[in-house]
């Protein structure tokens, strides 16, 4: 059936080769929004967003929003698949990615706490940020590889150390964790391992550095059981395992992988719909499978803390989620600047097990 709207986008990284096809279409009296994806030139899945047909101006919406979240994540217009490439995203994006965690339960963190060849380090709960020194000049990028503006306290730290660099690591406010150094003078560092990489990291940090620190690693089991026992009792977030003899490989495998991260709670960016009158709090919502909002309750604003404004991302801290995305005791943890509606999926969500649920009716 010819599409009355049709978008084709694509995504190239390293191995990553992966085609997205989009189209409006007349269906049963009203409009579907369909989908095609896979690997480039391979079979391509299908999908609809729209259940039951809608007006076309409900469609056009879902549209839209679909390839917006798409050009979002770096799909292209343009058949190269070069990230965010005749978007309003290309001149602000740096080519520069991070290697993403996979995560993993506390019985599998098991293998990796006694293993051998993995590090273990603490998990904070601030924004991935990639800080490049190039001279004078000091760029921040977001795990998206677009810039994005850098306290000043950490440009000042950076502009301190000598030499050229680009740093992987997470801002947390009040300071900056450095945990891997992917370049250094000139020489990419990514081939190398990351115990060599490590290790060039703490001889460029051998001394206080203000705003920038970085980050305590542990090495053997009885350090990496006993780290991870006193963080979990300190109610931090969690633990990331790091092969010790692993490059640095940009994205996210499909499954395993030589980075992976323990969270000892539940978080989940979340959309803010709205301030709750006059107090410190704010409705927030998610967005079900076919890309549509979901209200899932409010959290409240510490007061040391700015209110987030209607439509902005955050991250919150809660318990559990009920059937249908209401989430239980959220605590706001921060602002995401880097993060958009689809990473804000209810299906994704911490559910509370069915038995406890029936327990407690």
């Amino acid at each position: 059936m010819p599409a009355v709207k049709q978008a084709s986008l694509f995504f190239t990284l390293g191995s990553s080769d992966k085609e997205y096809h989009c189209q409006i279409v007349e269906r049963d009296g009203g409009y579907s929004v369909e989908f095609q994806y896979g690997r480039r030139g391979g079979p391509l899945q299908t999908g609809s967003k729209t259940p039951s047909p809608v007006d076309l101006d409900k469609a056009t919406a879902v549209f839209d929003k679909l390839v917006k979240e798409k050009t979002g994540k770096g799909y292209t217009p343009g058949e190269s698949g070069v990230a965010y490439q005749n978007t309003d995203k290309e001149a602000a994006y740096t080519g520069v990615l991070p290697q993403l965690l996979n995560p993993i339960d506390k019985a599998e963190a098991a293998d990796y706490l006694y293993s051998p060849y993995f590090f273990m380090q603490e998990k904070h709960d601030g924004e991935r940020v990639l800080v490049r020194k190039s001279g004078a000049n000091i760029t921040g990028i977001n795990k998206k590889g677009i810039e994005r503006p850098l306290p000043l306290e950490l440009v000042e730290a950076a502009l301190s150390i000598d030499g050229d660099m680009l740093l992987d690591g997470e801002l947390l406010g009040n300071r900056y964790v450095a945990f891997d150094l992917l370049e250094a003078d000139g020489v990419d560092l990514r081939r190398q391992t990351y115990d060599y990489r490590y290790a060039a990291l703490l001889r460029r940090f051998y001394g206080p550095c203000g705003f920038i620190e970085v980050c305590n690693t542990f090495a053997s089991a009885p350090e990496k059981a006993h780290a991870m026992r006193r963080l979990e009792e300190e109610g931090r977030e969690g633990v990331v395992f790091k092969r010790h003899d692993a490059p640095y490989s940009a994205g996210r495998p499909n499954s395993g992988g030589d980075q992976l991260k323990l969270k000892f709670y539940a978080t989940a960016t979340v959309q803010v719909i709205a301030a709750k009158g006059d107090k410190r709090s704010v409705r927030i919502q998610g967005f079900d499978d076919q890309g549509q909002p979901v209200e899932i309750g409010s959290v409240t604003i510490p007061p040391n803390a700015d209110i987030p404004q209607a439509g902005e991302f955050i991250e919150v801290r809660y318990l559990y989620a009920y059937p249908g995305g209401s989430l239980y005791q959220p605590s706001f943890l921060g602002k995401r600047s880097d993060q958009d509606a689809s990473d804000c999926r209810i299906s994704t969500l911490k559910y509370k097990p069915e038995s406890d649920l029936a327990q407690a009716a």
